[in-house]
């Protein structure tokens, strides 16, 4: 890989980081704002964080192949959950 490109594909994790994080603060604000604590796993899907990274990506423009696209996906879902469970609480006990 030229280093261009390797600059290129850690520019677009940079970009699939940001939104991951982007979107887990906008679910966690969401609770927040109803005033429901952020309790249990992530509530989002590996589906939507596709629909989300290809947004990004066609705001962006960059032209990726569809396993890269997968692999941002893949990267931002993680993110997003990371970021929800450094926040959230546990489910109480029943």
């Amino acid at each position: 890989m030229t280093e261009w490109a390797e600059a290129a594909r850690r520019g677009l994790f940079t970009l699939a980081r940001s939104e991951g994080t982007r979107w887990a603060s906008a679910e966690l604000d969401a609770l927040a704002r109803a005033g429901r604590p952020p309790a249990g796993g992530w509530p989002g899907t590996l589906s939507e964080a596709r629909a989300r990274m290809d947004a990004a990506l066609n705001a962006q423009r960059p032209s990726v192949d569809r396993q890269t696209s997968e692999e941002l996906a893949h990267h931002m879902y993680d993110v997003a959950r990371e970021h929800w469970r450094s926040r959230s609480v546990r489910e109480p006990a029943i």
